[in-house]
């Protein structure tokens, strides 16, 4: 299978641009959906217990930055939360309660939630078509920007981790004899009024930092049904890819600011508004598919509902805990009677904490990692005949996709490809990646970075340290890229990636 790899990659980053023009064959669609059934139905491990094949179900067009580890965790381990001893008492024959000789020993079990040691690599940063929709049989474009750290996360999953109590006294129905005067105090049904109080103090705590904090935070436009972190998303969303048709991708985002959000607290269930979560602060990603730009829900199915700005982005943990509610009725207990003649007061602590996120997303790290043309070498196992073009890569720079004027430096408005220094001159910076031409696609020059002397011509040329290696055998393709051009054939399964 043939590739181009820029071994030492590029600089860390927070902010992008990247221009992509692909064609995908259907052929290459079916592999990667038919390898993900496959897979599925294998009986193999399965998320979140097992790992799974890194780019299992998506054909990828550009891999980047480091792939970084899901930790595993367990609930499977039991632990005492607690101890008590119970006293019983009857009413019997002689008119008197009686104690049990023995009072019998309680105690109450909770999960140990904790991570196992065991972990495996997720997929880089990258750019491809998901066809792991099983039943709509959609295939989406698909990105995922993987970040190196974790978010802090409370509030979400909670789980009771204790419990104490004061000697309970338990009451059983009295039984009133005719020739007892001394029988307690009943109400009209027969109830023993309350004599005695016990209190049940219950400590809990959020089970989110392992069921969502197992893997460090991504970026992503559509749902990953592999990753461990929660995925409860009820919207399709994603941007169909045509088979054997061009399509251009002008991405951009800016990871700088932090992504922090809220979810809410309810005193019951009722009426609960979805998304009346809080988002503090949210990053940023522009798309334009096809020279359509998205935004909201076609933007990114982790777009927050009715936020301002149309191109906030979360993290899938974060959007989790935005939507996220935590109902008081469900874990908290008012002071009652037990209708045997005990006060019972259940004090929770922890129980009904906020459900939060926050995070502080960083760089991407780039550098040192190889950034693969559709995929690196680690990753040749999952590469797909597709047709790719004019690439071209800035880090450190950002750009509204929604002014048309952005756009116009990339596609025309015959929808067809524009000359690089168009772009080049529209964000004031080199490219730090720039593949033009079929030669240089062919060759793995790359264009993009300032031009060095060459010691033997004396001649400026591409600086050879930013060069592209290429691997296998990589074929010319015609017609030229354009969205409603003719498209010309697509390659076949058994071709070589162009």
């Amino acid at each position: 299978m043939s590739y181009l790899t820029l071994p030492e990659g590029i600089a860390d980053f927070s902010k992008a641009v990247v221009s992509l023009w692909f064609r995908v064959p259907q052929s290459s669609l079916d592999e990667a959906r038919d390898r993900y059934v496959a897979w599925r139905a294998s009986g193999g491990p399965q998320p979140p217990y097992g790992s799974q094949p890194p780019f299992i179900g998506i054909v990828p067009l550009m891999t980047f930055g480091k792939a970084e580890a899901n930790r595993l965790y367990t609930s499977e381990t039991t632990v005492n939360a607690g101890t008590w001893t119970r006293t019983i008492q009857n009413w019997a024959f002689t008119c008197e309660w009686i104690n049990d000789e023995a009072p019998i020993s309680e105690s109450t079990e909770s999960r140990e939630w904790r991570f196992t040691g065991e972990q495996y690599d997720m997929e880089p940063s990258y750019i491809g078509i998901d066809c792991r929709q099983i039943g709509t049989e959609r295939n989406l474009l698909g990105i995922c920007i993987q970040l190196p750290n974790y978010a802090t996360l409370a509030g979400s999953f909670p789980q009771q981790i204790n419990e104490t109590r004061t000697d309970k006294l338990d009451w059983t129905q009295p039984v009133l004899y005719g020739h007892c005067t001394n029988n307690p105090a009943v109400d009209e049904n027969g109830f023993v009024l309350p004599v005695r109080s016990h209190t049940i103090t219950q400590i809990w705590e959020s089970m989110a930092p392992f069921i969502m904090g197992g893997a460090p935070e991504v970026f992503a436009t559509v749902v990953n049904p592999n990753r461990i972190y929660p995925n409860f998303i009820d919207t399709e969303g994603g941007q169909e890819v045509t088979s054997d048709h061009w399509h251009h991708l002008l991405l951009s985002f800016d990871l700088e600011p932090d992504c922090n959000t809220q979810g809410q607290i309810v005193d019951n269930m009722t009426d609960v508004d979805r998304f009346a979560g809080t988002v503090e602060s949210a990053c940023r990603m522009w798309i334009s598919y096809d020279d359509v730009n998205l935004v909201e829900g076609a933007l990114s199915m982790y777009w927050p509902q009715a936020n301002p700005d149309p191109n906030a982005i979360l993290t899938p943990n974060a959007y989790w805990v935005f939507i996220d509610v935590i109902s008081r009725d469900t874990f908290s207990h008012g002071t009652a009677n037990d209708r045997l003649g005990n006060i019972v007061s259940v004090v929770d602590t922890g129980a009904v904490n906020l459900p939060t996120c926050t995070y502080t997303p960083g760089l991407v790290a780039a550098a040192d990692q190889p950034l693969g043309i559709p995929a690196s070498a680690e990753y040749i196992d999952a590469i797909l005949p597709v047709e790719l073009a004019e690439l071209q890569v800035w880090a450190g720079q950002t750009l509204d996709t929604g002014i048309i004027a952005n756009r116009r430096a990339f596609v025309d408005d015959a929808g067809k490809s524009v000359d690089p220094a168009q772009a080049e001159t529209l964000i004031g910076a080199k490219p730090v990646i720039l593949l033009h031409g079929t030669g240089h696609w062919q060759k793995g020059t790359n264009t993009g970075p300032p031009d060095v002397i060459d010691p033997d011509t004396g001649e400026p040329a591409p600086d050879p340290a930013k060069a592209l290696t290429p691997t296998g055998k990589i074929d010319a393709y015609s017609p030229d890229p354009s969205l409603h051009g003719p498209q010309g054939p697509s390659p076949s399964r058994d071709s070589a990636w162009r």
